[in-house]
């Protein structure tokens, strides 16, 4: 195949990303050597809500820094006693609580309750723990960085259980790359399925093999979020080469992958000023909605462009608009032959009244016994019936959209 138009530069901005997010895990000490004595209920009135308390156990400690930092930024908080307790096992709640406060502060995920009900119909045991009902575990669940994949036998989420290091590299994974879980998907299944050589390499950006590099493994699938860690620069292993998938994650270890985490969304901290969500002579984005099965009694969240709290999302659907490219195609790639019933789809209305239709597109192919099959192709995409590339597109569409616009309880009609 010929090489794509745009590639190039699309390729360097995410090169650009990645180079700093070598920083990640880096600085993070190796090994927690951790006794896991503490009883984990303990830990559920960490959410205290102070905003620059100085605790009275981390002078000293090689966290000291980032564990201020991320205080006096207001996504993490200590116990009640004025302890923070950083060499503490960092349960499940709690790495989810962080990562989802840490989003909120650079405005990667909007800053709203979800009742517990939202996580519980799949993790009851969620619904009266304290992250459940704060809605920080509900809103993770929503914004899809923690999935029906993470629970524990007996579709339990064990929300007072200590993380380990396998389940963060996980969560953060889905943060760095929140499509990363739709490429694998088609990918798994074009391989399952036996698809073609040229269809099997078009799944391949953002997923090529990269040499596993340590002694131990993990499981198969989660092994693509972990080789997204390694390609991020997010894991570096122990000195006997072993990644240590099981070791368990101490709280200072989690605010400072997390503080390492904030410059690849923004520079949130410094508060820059907020641009309006423009669109070249069309205006401003006025409501970007997806579409979404009646009766299902959960929908997407609405972004409304007259509210300034929804612009960060808003500008980053422009970017990635502003992004798109229109030439031919590879063979097979275009619209489903027939369209289903309730398409998911978005639309985007902009202040001079013109509307975009944005869903994926797909490709299709002949089976074996003559049949056809279809998925989604990574990089195309359906823009007001137009075949159109664009990778930054196809990744919000089926990553950071769902962050943009986590499910929300329908309104009662």
């Amino acid at each position: 195949m010929s090489q794509v138009p745009g590639f190039i530069g699309w390729a360097c901005k995410l090169a650009i990303t990645l180079l700093f997010s070598l920083i990640l895990w880096t600085q993070v000490p190796l090994s927690t050597g951790q006794a896991l004595g503490q009883n984990p209920g303990d830990q559920r009135s960490n959410e205290t809500g102070n905003s620059a308390p100085a605790f009275t156990d981390i002078q000293g400690h090689w966290a000291e820094t980032v564990i201020q930092e991320a205080a006096s930024v207001g996504y993490v908080h200590g116990y009640p006693d004025g302890t923070f307790r950083p060499d503490n096992p960092v349960t499940r709640a709690e790495a989810v609580t962080f990562i989802v406060k840490a989003l909120q502060r650079v405005q990667y995920l909007p800053d709203i309750n979800l009742p517990p009900d939202m996580m519980a119909e799949y993790f009851p045991d969620t619904r009266d723990h304290w992250a459940g009902q704060k809605g920080s575990l509900p809103l993770a669940f929503s914004a899809s960085l923690v999935t029906t994949e993470d629970a524990r036998a007996g579709n339990r989420f064990e929300p007072d259980a200590p993380a380990t290091r396998l389940e963060a590299v996980i969560w953060l994974a889905r943060a760095v790359n929140p499509a990363l879980e739709a490429r694998r998907r088609i990918k798994e299944e074009r391989q399952r399925e036996g698809w073609s050589a040229e269809a099997q390499a078009a799944v391949l950006t953002g997923l090529e093999n990269i040499r596993w590099p340590f002694r131990d493994t993990v499981a198969e699938k989660v092994r693509s979020y972990v080789m997204q860690g390694i390609k991020s620069g997010l894991i570096s292993g122990f000195p006997d080469g072993r990644f240590g998938g099981n070791e368990i994650v101490t709280r200072g270890q989690m605010v400072a992958m997390l503080q390492r985490l904030q410059p690849i969304a923004s520079l949130s901290t410094q508060h820059p000023e907020i641009n309006e969500p423009v669109m070249p002579e069309r205006g401003r984005i006025m409501e970007a909605r997806q579409s979404w099965p009646p009766a299902a009694g959960k929908s997407p969240r609405i972004l409304n462009g007259d509210n300034k709290e929804d612009w960060p999302a808003l500008n980053r659907l422009v970017m990635a608009l502003r992004s798109v490219e229109k030439f031919e195609p590879p063979s097979g790639v275009g619209d489903l032959p027939v369209a289903p019933p309730h398409r998911e789809m978005l639309y985007i209305r902009f202040a001079d009244g013109s509307e975009d239709i944005l869903y994926p597109a797909v490709r299709c192919e002949t089976t074996p016994t003559g049949g056809r099959r279809c998925t989604p192709e990574p990089d195309w995409m359906i823009l007001n019936s137009q075949v159109v590339h664009s990778p930054l597109l196809w990744d919000y569409y089926h990553g950071q959209m769902k962050m943009d616009m986590p499910l929300v309880l329908s309104p009662a009609t």
